[in-house]
């Protein structure tokens, strides 16, 4: 079946739920061809931040996208993010953050092209040096209404 296949993906976030069916906090996404072949799928947390002017608000975490090998660069790694997004905000998220590696070159190429906002993940005073950069995408209607500007406020 197809849980399996998702499943070997995401490991950790597998581990998290009871069963395929459990309503958790995590979602999966699949991406399949029309012959029903498994090319890749994606996996969110959804919560609510615990700190911060935005604790308490509807947020996701996306924990990774994974194309399968032989079908990267033909836009299912696009499709996924997409779906994910879309899911995130139906689901009442205001945001979806993520990390993604200095290195990562096509993840950072992926979620540029979607409009994500890129933050460096750099403490001057941390012993090990953080490699990754901290990116958020913002639900679309909060940017309509100025989320994030000088005229809206990041509190509502």
């Amino acid at each position: 079946g197809l849980w399996p296949k998702v499943a070997s993906l995401f490991p950790e976030a597998a581990a998290w739920l009871d069963s395929p069916d459990d309503d958790g906090d995590y979602r999966f996404l699949a991406a399949m061809n029309d012959d029903g072949e498994f090319l890749g799928a994606s996996v969110i947390e959804i919560g609510t931040l615990y700190f911060g002017p935005l604790a308490g608000v509807p947020a996701g975490f996306l924990a990774n996208i994974e194309v399968l090998g032989p079908h990267r660069r033909q836009g299912i790694g696009k499709s996924l993010l997409r779906a994910i997004l879309q899911l995130a905000w139906d689901c009442g998220c205001e945001s979806v953050r993520s990390t993604v590696d200095y290195d990562n070159v096509p993840a950072i190429s992926l979620y540029r092209s979607q409009g994500l906002g890129f933050l460096p993940e750099e403490d001057p005073d941390a012993a090990e040096k953080d490699l990754c950069y901290s990116i958020v995408a913002i639900k679309p209607e909060r940017i309509a209404e100025g989320y994030g500007t000088k005229e809206g406020n990041l509190s509502e």
